[in-house]
This record gives structure tokens, C-alpha cells and sequence, in this order.
């Protein structure tokens, strides 16, 4: 059900405020578990939905694929390689780790917490919390390196 709030124009724009309800069981179970959110930016243009989401590579694969499954999708575009504050840095799941890691002591000299420690702490394996802190770091260097330049 697609249900139109409100419309006003500005200068050369029309806008609407659109409540489009879709079936829970379709889109809302993509987005219970914290892996998949809807941004800003997301906009019912002339020529469709544009639909922006940020999350895991995972979970947006299986709402894309489900998507297609129902309605027809006409181009599907990444933000890889942006300027955006997301595309530069960490990942969510990255800066998680990094943060929690920093909390408790991870970068002090000498180490707060060990990596077992780390990962019983954040309900993760010991090479999962190693391989997205030597990620997050790559980022963060990467990041601070280029604009050093």
C-alpha cells in the first residue's frame, strides 16, 4: 500500500511524504537483526523506489536476491570506493571490535585484555576479532596515510 501523506513544492521540486507499507514477512525480516538498515537518501522518484541500505555484504545479498524474487529491479549500484564516512573507515562490525578493544585495554602497553579475553567479550571467535582488528587498523592507517599526503 503506498498512502501520500503530505505534498508541498520548493523552488523547482514536489515532494511527498509516502508511507509505503510492503508485507512485513518480505522486507522486515532483513532488518530485525541488525545487519541491514535503511539510510538516508532512500527516495520515491519519478522512475521508482531508490532504496539506499548499509549492512553486512551477507544480508544485503539476501534482501537483494529476495527483492528480485518478487518485484523487477532495474539497476543495482555500490557506494564502494565513495567518500562517504563509512566507505572510509571501518566497517560497523569493524568498528565494533576496534571500539570495544580500545575500551578494554587493547592498545595499552603492556595489553589489557588478550585476544581470547577480547573475543569471549565481544561473543566472537578468536580469528574473527583478529582479522577485523588488523582490518579496521588497514582502514584507520590507510585513511590517516592518504590524508597526510
Amino acid at each position: 500500500m503506498v498512502q501520500i501523506l503530505e505534498t508541498w513544492r520548493t523552488q523547482n521540486l514536489m515532494h511527498h511524504l509516502v508511507v509505503l507499507e510492503l508485507d512485513s514477512d518480505f522486507v522486515g525480516r532483513f532488518f530485525h537483526n541488525s545487519e541491514l538498515a535503511i539510510v538516508a537518501g532512500t527516495n520515491l522518484t519519478k522512475n521508482g523506489l531508490i532504496l539506499q541500505v548499509v549492512g553486512k555484504q551477507t544480508a544485503i545479498m539476501e534482501f537483494l536476491n529476495a527483492i528480485r524474487g518478487a518485484i523487477k529491479v532495474d539497476r543495482v549500484t555500490t557506494g564502494k570506493g565513495g567518500e562517504g564516512m563509512i566507505e572510509r573507515g571501518p566497517s560497523i562490525q569493524q568498528y565494533r571490535v576496534i571500539k570495544v578493544a580500545f575500551a578494554s585495554g587493547w592498545y595499552n602497553v603492556p595489553k589489557g585484555i588478550s585476544i581470547r579475553d577480547l573475543a569471549d567479550k565481544l561473543e566472537l571467535s578468536k580469528s574473527t576479532v583478529a582479522e577485523q582488528l588488523v582490518r579496521a587498523e588497514n582502514n584507520i592507517v590507510g585513511s590517516f596515510l592518504d590524508d597526510s599526503r
